[in-house]
């Protein structure tokens, strides 16, 4: 059996947040936000995975913040 996995690690910031991104096919994405001292993790199977991302960006990191 050949297995099929698939992941691109990238450093990135967000809003001059620091992050590392791991992605994987259909939205399913690890993101480490080490200001933060979280780990966020998606097992999506959504073909939207701009819309995912929007929803960690937009809602997690903010609150996040907010501690």
């Amino acid at each position: 059996m050949i297995a099929t996995s698939y992941a691109q690690p990238w450093e990135t910031k967000y809003q001059d947040n620091p992050a590392f991104r791991a992605d994987g096919a259909s939205s399913q994405y690890i993101i480490v936000l080490p200001e933060q001292d979280a780990v966020v993790i998606t097992t999506a199977h959504d073909n939207a995975m701009q819309d995912v991302l929007n929803l960690i960006w937009d809602n997690i990191l903010p609150a996040l913040i907010s501690l």
